[in-house]
C-alpha cells in the first residue's frame, strides 16, 4: 500500500479545514489549562464569579485544589482532542460515516452531560461557553452530514 497516494474524500475540503483549525484552536484552550493555569482561573473567576480573581472567602487550600483541578481537565480534555484529531485526519477525511459519527457523538455526549450539570450546578455562563465550543464543531459536521449520507446509501 502506497502511504503516498493523495487522499481523494467526498468531504468538502473547506470543512475539512474548519475541523482541523476548531480542533488546533480547542488544543490550545487544553494546553492554556495545563500550563498557564493562573490565566486559566482568571478566565473561569470571571465567568463565575464575575472578578479575576477568587472569592475572598476562598481559603488557599481549596484555590490551590482548583489550580490542580484546572490541570487535570486540560489534561483530559487534551486526551480527547487527540482523539479528535484522530477521528479528523483519518475516518472523517476520508469520508468514512464512522467518523462523523464518532464525532458528532462524542461532541453532543459532551455537551449534554456538560451543559445540564453546569444548569444544575447553578452556572448558566458555562452553557454559553459551551455552545460556543459545540459550533465549531457542529456547523461542519451539519454541512458534511449530506455527503456521509450519499456515500452510505
Amino acid at each position: 500500500m502506497n502511504s503516498m497516494r493523495p487522499i481523494i474524500s467526498p468531504v468538502s475540503p473547506f470543512w475539512w479545514r474548519w475541523l482541523v483549525v476548531a480542533n488546533s484552536l480547542f488544543v490550545v484552550f487544553c494546553m492554556a489549562l495545563l500550563v498557564t493555569p493562573g490565566l486559566a482561573q482568571q478566565y473561569f473567576n470571571l465567568l463565575f464569579f464575575g472578578a479575576l480573581g477568587f472569592p475572598p472567602s476562598f481559603p488557599a487550600e481549596a484555590v490551590s485544589y482548583i489550580t490542580f483541578i484546572y490541570g487535570v481537565m486540560g489534561a483530559v480534555m487534551l486526551g480527547w482532542a487527540v482523539v479528535l484529531y484522530y477521528l479528523i485526519l483519518k475516518p472523517f477525511r476520508r469520508g468514512q460515516i464512522e467518523g462523523w459519527h464518532a464525532l458528532a457523538i462524542s461532541l453532543g455526549v459532551w455537551f449534554i452531560a456538560d451543559s445540564a450539570l453546569s444548569v444544575i450546578s447553578g452556572r448558566p455562563a458555562n452553557v454559553v461557553q459551551n455552545l460556543v465550543l459545540a459550533l465549531m464543531y457542529a456547523i461542519p459536521l451539519a454541512k458534511t452530514y449530506k455527503a456521509f449520507r450519499i456515500m452510505t446509501d
